[in-house]
């Protein structure tokens, strides 16, 4: 009988998942998308694992960490790939990233603000001294609710995540509004904005079963401020030496340290004079440029290797 894994989605996959499955299959395992809104229907009986990293969209999705853990009890003793810990623990980068400043990672620097603070653009760039700054929510992806500000003689310069990428000039209560009404009731980080990005790109570190897989080398469209294919960067394999590897290497070890076990994760950092600097870490629904770095074997076997551990 074949073993197999469920892939729990919330109606939108990675493109690569066709690849993996064919891979999967080559290894006697069957895969079968779940999606996570139809937790009744699932047979817990029926998986020898359940992967959450196609569950794209799930910043949009209030629940999502309460979905997960029943899910996580429903499937048990099924192992849960990136585990449920890792999940609640990484979700929102104020839980985590923190920490790992306090480890010793240089973070690109960052100002948090609680969900239900009575912050202004003011205030914020009074605290900071930023003049260029980035703001986003807690919990993200795709750079969705992002925006660039940045303090002119004529005004603020907003920037929102998207194409075109020319500002709209503000004044201060105005471009307050904007962020007010966009980010009401969550939980903000606020990154000062590094011109280094627009020069260098950003470099995803990619792991797979607790070791260094590849890098991926994210750059920004021509005019724009954000390493994004989806506005018009480009990603690319990029080679990194023996000391970019060890420094990702040790922003991972922290997270598996505090978090358990990661069988996939992202380390995103842009560099920084001779060093780096940390954005985030992609560790529950990361896009892994599997493709790109040739790593659609390698990832799958890794999936495989986990059930057969389990």
């Amino acid at each position: 009988m074949l073993a197999r894994i469920a892939f729990a989605h919330l109606g939108q996959t990675h493109d690569e998942f066709p690849a993996v499955r064919t891979a999967l299959a080559a290894r006697g395992i069957a895969c079968e998308l779940v999606h996570l809104d139809r937790l009744d229907t699932w047979d817990p009986n029926e998986y020898a694992a359940v992967n959450v990293r196609e569950c794209r969209g799930y910043h949009l999705d209030g629940g999502f960490l309460d979905k997960l853990e029943v899910m996580t009890r429903r499937t048990a003793p099924a192992i849960c790939i990136n585990s449920f810990a890792v999940a609640r623990g990484t979700l929102d980068k104020a839980a985590y990233l923190p920490g790992l400043a306090e480890a010793g990672i240089d973070l690109v620097p960052t100002h948090w603000i609680s969900a239900g603070n009575d912050w202004t653009l003011e205030s914020v760039m009074r605290a900071t001294g930023w003049l260029d700054l980035v703001v986003k929510p807690c919990v993200s992806s795709k750079s969705w609710q992002t925006f660039r500000l940045r303090q002119t003689p004529m005004g603020i310069e907003l920037f929102a995540a998207g194409i075109p990428t020319q500002p709209t000039l503000l004044g201060l209560a105005a471009a307050n509004a904007t962020l007010r009404q966009a980010l009401a009731g969550r939980a903000v980080c606020v990154q000062r904005f590094l011109p280094e990005i627009q020069h260098h790109g950003e470099v995803s570190f990619v792991f797979l079963g607790g070791a260094f897989s590849h890098a991926i080398r994210k750059t920004v469209a021509e005019g724009g401020w954000l390493a994004h294919e989806f506005y018009g960067g480009r990603n690319a394999v990029c080679e990194v030496d023996a000391a970019d590897i060890a420094w990702a290497e040790q922003a991972h070890a922290v997270i598996v340290q505090r978090f358990g076990h990661l069988h996939y994760g992202r380390v995103d950092a842009i560099p920084y004079g001779k060093g780096w600097r940390l954005l985030e870490c992609e560790l529950v629904v990361p896009r892994l440029f599997l493709r790109e770095g040739r790593a659609v074997e390698r990832y799958a076997s890794v999936l495989a290797a986990a059930i057969a551990a389990n």
